[in-house]
Parts: structure tokens; C-alpha cells; sequence
């Protein structure tokens, strides 16, 4: 009874926001209409696992801080909080950085560092670009350095296993932080094949065309070239490439599915998945199976930069972290991120306004200008000049110019605010966590939809343009300009708490309705739904939120009484007296 009111109570009463609780998962499913679709955005930065990626590169890093050279690299062992290196040869001294001899190998090849030992504020590593992961074992990613290989990879096996597993390899190199100078050319892989950072990847439709195309690269290297079959290539195409893999300078490698019989390294995987890598014998899990999951989920978040400048193992999301993969796993719930870069400079409008710039600015005019950077964030315009007048008066070209040297310019030279005839706007370098809530909440991909509303959720911290932090007239424009986006934090809002009771998650229900609140303290329609869920499942909370929804329609010094509807349920809830109360 309680359910079915709930949802007509609120499809009816203006606020887009229902929970139909006994509707169950089916009943969600049936409302659900996708347009599935691959979204890969331009200038995004995806990885498999950010903590792995992290660990993974301070200890490459370390590796690579000696003088000359660094070691060749044959197998790298990542676990939660240590890295085990296998060297092609025995060290004739000892490591640079924190590296110190494993007991679990011959003496010189063998070496491990804990997270502890690593130097978090170390910058990207260099001169590892084809350092990949390949799979699994004993709890610990299993990565190669691919250049090693010093001639033809070759992947063969049971059924779909090669390709997948070389799509997964692909997929490693366009996306881990210290393979940036890789391009990777695909060769007769079917179209389906996603993978992010479309502008590294290359497709041919023969292996012909992808030899003429590594010839012509090596000429003239500028990075490395990795070329990947998806067939074992003709006698000629294969001699071809195996002398530019044999290159002793290594700027083309190539992989190549099936049994070559001149390739160096062998990988054989399983119909199962279990791998090995010749002739080493090193055994491993393939990482195909994961990898394929995670390309049904990918999210990917705008961003300006697309590698991040420095990892620290122990803060493994330099940038604003989008969660994309929840999973149980032994230490409890685990999740997966796309990492994007750190922003030079960032906004965040979804609570108190805050502004990170490398300028400063005095700090009497602070709140003024955070202000208007909040306005150029926001408004479909900018900051017009009619604006700017009645905030700044006299002092208006004053504050243009302290905003410019609060942003100042970006990458390629150019202001961080940029000016036109009717006003100023921000470049899109600037992180907004407004955009990046847009982003989030447009998406359509299925597999991905929960985890991209809670992440935009996630990103509130308090009410939106909250009266006391705002001069009239920003407020006034802002308020003005924003009655789109309050209704798709509605639905944002609405779907999320579907979601969540879809999923038997009661808590993730009333976080979600709570975090729509915090954001719009005074949207009855979502405390409605809020006093209707409680009543049916946790009934003990009804009073104490029938108390907040008072207060909080006074919070911004206009009506304190709720609207009719309101009025009715908390009669009907046994609350009508909390009309009559003074709530804090």
C-alpha cells in the first residue's frame, strides 16, 4: 500500500522522483529502454586498476632513477602492497632506489620492494613504454616488458583465447601511464574491438598493409610502434615483420596470434585461460576475462590532460576518481577507477564554491571571484558584462584582470578565461565538476549505469549555490540559468534509489535520496519519497527526517511550512504535530 502511494505520490506531485518498492527487478528491467553504445570520449584516460598502475610505476620509476641504462626487465610481479622484478640477466650491482634481493629466485635476477619503500612524489617512468600486464598468478598481476622479447611475439591457444588475450594486451598499452609513446596498429581484428584513447590505436584490414605501414615508421621512429595480428601473416608479410622486430633498435614490435614458428617469446593459453609464457615457463592466468568485463563497463570521464603528471601508491588517484567496477572480493567491496589527470586548475560549484588555480589573488576578493569563476563554470554565456557591472561596479576591469592572474593560461599558452564581446568564459582545460556530473548522468551504456549515478552523486558535498555563499545577483543568474540542470538531478536522483532497491540496497536508497537533498535542501518531492521509504523500512527515522524537512525549508530565510502535499503525508505518518515544533 505504503509502495503504491509512494510512486503515485511522486510521479504526480512535480518531482520526477519515484521508488516503486514492490515493483522488484523485473519491473525495472521492463522500464529500462538503452541505446547500448561504446562510450569512449576524446581525451579520457582509462585503466584496468589504478592501484596496480600506481604501484606499478613508482617501482618502474625506482628502477629507472640509476645512471645509464636500466636493467632489462623480464617479469614483474604486482601485489596489494609489493612488487617482485625478474632481470633477463643477473644485476652486477644493486638496484637503484629501495630494490632489495628476493630469496625466491637466482641470485642478482630477483628483487622486491614494498609500497612503504616507494617514493610517492616520483614522476612518471621512463623508458618501460611496452611494460604490459598479461595475467595472474599467486594473487599478483604478472607483467612483461614486451621489447625484451627481441623479436616476434606470438599468442596461440584454444578457441578465442589469442585474440582475447591480445586485445587485452592492446588495451594495456594505450592505457597504462608509462606506454604513452605507444601506438598500436590492429591488423584484421574484427570491428567490435573497443578500446579507449582511439587516437594511439591504427586498424588495417590485412597484415600487409600493416607491414608497409611499420616499414614506413621505422624510417623515421618517433615513439614505438606495436603491431598486432589477429592471424598468424603469410610466409612473406611474416618475414617481413620479424626482421623489424629483430630490429636491435626495438621501435616496431609485433604480436601475432597463432603459431610463429620464428618467434622468440610463445605464450599458449588454454581453453580454461590458464597461460604460459615460453621459454621461460612462467604460468599465469590470463587477463582476457577481466579485460573483457571491464570494456562492457568503461567509463570515461572528460578531462583535460590525459596522463597523469605523478603517482603515490598510498593516494593512488592523483585526480577526481570516477568509480566504475564494484566487486565482493576477499577484503570486502572492491572497486575499479578510471583515473583522470590532475587539473591545473579545477571548480567545484556542487556545494561550496571552491576554486584551485596557481595564481593568487588578495584575499578580501577571494569570495567575490570564486563567484564569478562559478558563474563563467555555469552559465550557458558566461559571465556577461552586464553581470560583472553589478557584482564589480567601477572595479569590474580590476577583477577581470585579478581573475586572469588567479587562472592563468593553460597548456598551449592561453588564458584559462576566455574573453569575447559579451563576456568571459572558462577554457575547457578547467575542471568543473558540473561537467563532469553532465557527463556522468548522460550516459547510456547499461553495464555501467549504477556506478555512473552514484559517481555524480557522489560528487555533492553541498546545497547548490547555497544563498549565503552568493551575491543576489551571481544567485539570481545562477538560480535563472539552472532549472535544467535541478531536473536531471532529480532523475539522476530517482533512477539511482530505483537502482539500489532494484538491487535489495536500502542503504544505497536513502544515500541516494539524502545526497539529492543535501544538493536541494528544498525539494519536497525528494523528502516525500524520503519519509515514504522510511516509513516502510525504517520506520524508527521518520521523526527525525519529518524534523530536517522543517528546518530545512527555513534554511534559506523564505517559507518555513511545508507545501500541501507534504502536509498530508506527515498526517498521515503520525507527524502532523511536527508542523507545530522548532527544529534547529
Amino acid at each position: 500500500m505504503i509502495a503504491g502511494v509512494l510512486f503515485g505520490c511522486l510521479m504526480a506531485g512535480g518531482a520526477v522522483l519515484g521508488l516503486a518498492v514492490a515493483a522488484g527487478p523485473e519491473a525495472w528491467r521492463r522500464w529500462r529502454h538503452p541505446r547500448p553504445r561504446a562510450e569512449l570520449l576524446p581525451g579520457s584516460w582509462v585503466m584496468r586498476d589504478v592501484r596496480a598502475a600506481a604501484l606499478t610505476a613508482a617501482a618502474l620509476g625506482e628502477l629507472g632513477a640509476g645512471q645509464g641504462e636500466p636493467p632489462a626487465v623480464r617479469a614483474l610481479l604486482v601485489g596489494r602492497d609489493h612488487v617482485v622484478l625478474r632481470l633477463v640477466r643477473p644485476a652486477a650491482a644493486p638496484l637503484p632506489g629501495r630494490w632489495r634481493p628476493h630469496p625466491g629466485g637466482p641470485p642478482g635476477e630477483s628483487w622486491s620492494l614494498s609500497a612503504a619503500d616507494l617514493n610517492a612524489g616520483r614522476r612518471l617512468p621512463a623508458g618501460f613504454p611496452a611494460v604490459v600486464t598479461i595475467g595472474r598468478a599467486d594473487e599478483s598481476d604478472v607483467l612483461v616488458d614486451l621489447r625484451q622479447a627481441r623479436g616476434l611475439v606470438a599468442v596461440e591457444g584454444a578457441g578465442e583465447q589469442p585474440l582475447r588475450l591480445l586485445e587485452a594486451i592492446a588495451f594495456e598499452l594505450v592505457t597504462n601511464p608509462w606506454s604513452r609513446e605507444a601506438t598500436v596498429v590492429l591488423a584484421e581484428f574484427p570491428a567490435d574491438v573497443v578500446l579507449p584513447a582511439p587516437g594511439r590505436v591504427r586498424r588495417t584490414r590485412t597484415v600487409a598493409e600493416a607491414v608497409t605501414m611499420a616499414e614506413s615508421f621505422a624510417q623515421r621512429p618517433h615513439g614505438l610502434l606495436v603491431v598486432i595480428t589477429a592471424r598468424t601473416p603469410p610466409a612473406p608479410d611474416l618475414d617481413r615483420l620479424r626482421r623489424l622486430a629483430e630490429d636491435p633498435r626495438r621501435v616496431v614490435l609485433v604480436l601475432c596470434a597463432g603459431n610463429c614458428p620464428s618467434a622468440r617469446w610463445l605464450v599458449g593459453v588454454a581453453a580454461e585461460g590458464h597461460a604460459q609464457l615460453n621459454p621461460f615457463g612462467l604460468r599465469f592466468g590470463s587477463i582476457a576475462p577481466t579485460m573483457a568485463g571491464l570494456r562492457r563497463e568503461l567509463l570515461l570521464a572528460r578531462g583535460g590532460s590525459a596522463v597523469p603528471s605523478a603517482y603515490g601508491p598510498d593516494s593512488p588517484a592523483p585526480g577526481e576518481p570516477v568509480w566504475f567496477r564494484e566487486g565482493q572480493c576477499g577484503g570486502g567491496l572492491e572497486r575499479t577507477v578510471v583515473l583522470r589527470a590532475p587539473a591545473r586548475a579545477e571548480v567545484r560549484v556542487l556545494g561550496r564554491v571552491e576554486v584551485e588555480a596557481p595564481g593568487q589573488v588578495p584575499q578580501e576578493r577571494k569570495s567575490a571571484l570564486a563567484q564569478l569563476v562559478a558563474a563563467a563554470a555555469v552559465l550557458p554565456g558566461g559571465v556577461s558584462i552586464a553581470l560583472l557591472n553589478e557584482v564589480a561596479g567601477p572595479a569590474a576591469p580590476e577583477f577581470v584582470r585579478l581573475l586572469h592572474e588567479w587562472l592563468g593560461v593553460d597548456a598551449s599558452g592561453q588564458p584559462r578565461l576566455r574573453g569575447s564581446g559579451e563576456g568571459w568564459t572558462l577554457s575547457p582545460e578547467v575542471r568543473v565538476d558540473w561537467q563532469l556530473f553532465h557527463d556522468l548522468v548522460s550516459g547510456t551504456e547499461p553495464s555501467t549505469e549504477r556506478a555512473r549515478l552514484t559517481n555524480a552523486l557522489g560528487l555533492v558535498r553541498g546545497e547548490l549555490f547555497a544563498p549565503a555563499d552568493f551575491a543576489e545577483p551571481v544567485r539570481r543568474a545562477l538560480q535563472d540559468a539552472t532549472g535544467d540542470f535541478r531536473a536531471r538531478t532529480v532523475r539522476c536522483v530517482r533512477r539511482a534509489a530505483e537502482l539500489a532497491m532494484a538491487a535489495g540496497d536500502l542503504a544505497g536508497v536513502e544515500w541516494a535520496l539524502r545526497k539529492g537533498l543535501t544538493l536541494l535542501p528544498r525539494m519536497e518531492g525528494l523528502w516525500r519519497t524520503l519519509l515514504l521509504f522510511q516509513s516502510e523500512h525504517q520506520p524508527e527515522g521518520v521523526g527525525r527526517t519529518a524534523g530536517e524537512l522543517r528546518a530545512a525549508l527555513g534554511g534559506d530565510g523564505s517559507r518555513t511550512e511545508p507545501d500541501a502535499a507534504t502536509t498530508r503525508l506527515l498526517a498521515r505518518l503520525g507527524h502532523g504535530e511536527i508542523l507545530n515544533r522548532s527544529y534547529p
